[in-house]
């Protein structure tokens, strides 16, 4: 489902209406879709819409296995101090929608020298940054994650490969502390 669809079947359902009048300056400020590959193409597992409640909490909008539509509500780490967060709403209308992204990620692997037949699982995130909207996408194929970012146009404005052992530091004597 695009996120165009997605948004209006979240936001046409009662659910999301009730939660609307309880919390009328939520705001929609980023949409996560988690994609598998399957024969070569990518498939949708996971889609979900986060609105953005205070600077305290979230809420999530998301469809469960029988495909009906949950909402769930998580605390928001706090700000380290001396930093400031930016919440951005998403805009409407998008030119890239995930269903577009499949053949920029498969160009961007090709650069990389890596077949979308190796990836096991792509996470797209549609975020505004700076008044522009962007999809983040991390492409995990064995122990390489692939980073491309690609903006509102279809523009790749990034694309870098990362070791996921780079996401772990160990110290001697411990088992292991994310960073």
């Amino acid at each position: 489902m695009s996120f165009k669809k997605l948004k209006e079947k979240i936001e046409s359902s009662k659910e999301f209406k009730d939660f609307k009048k309880e919390n009328p300056k939520a705001l929609l400020y980023s949409a996560f879709f988690m994609l598998r590959q399957a024969c070569g193409n990518l498939i949708i597992e996971t889609q979900q819409l986060d609105y953005w409640l205070n600077h305290e909490k979230v809420a999530t909008f998301f469809f469960d296995e029988n495909q009906k539509i949950q909402k769930k509500v998580d605390q928001v780490e706090p700000v380290k101090e001396g930093e400031k967060r930016e919440i951005l709403k998403l805009d409407d209308e998008i030119k890239v929608d995930v269903d577009n992204l499949q053949k920029i990620i498969k160009k961007e692997l090709d650069k990389n020298k890596v077949g979308i037949e190796e990836v096991s699982k792509v996470i797209a995130i549609l975020q505004k940054i700076k008044d522009r909207q962007v999809w983040n996408i991390t492409c995990i194929s064995g122990l390489s994650l692939y980073r491309i970012h690609v903006d509102e146009d279809g523009k790749v404005l990034e694309n870098k490969k990362e070791s996921i052992l780079s996401m772990m530091k160990i110290e001697p004597g411990k088992k292991g502390k994310k960073k």
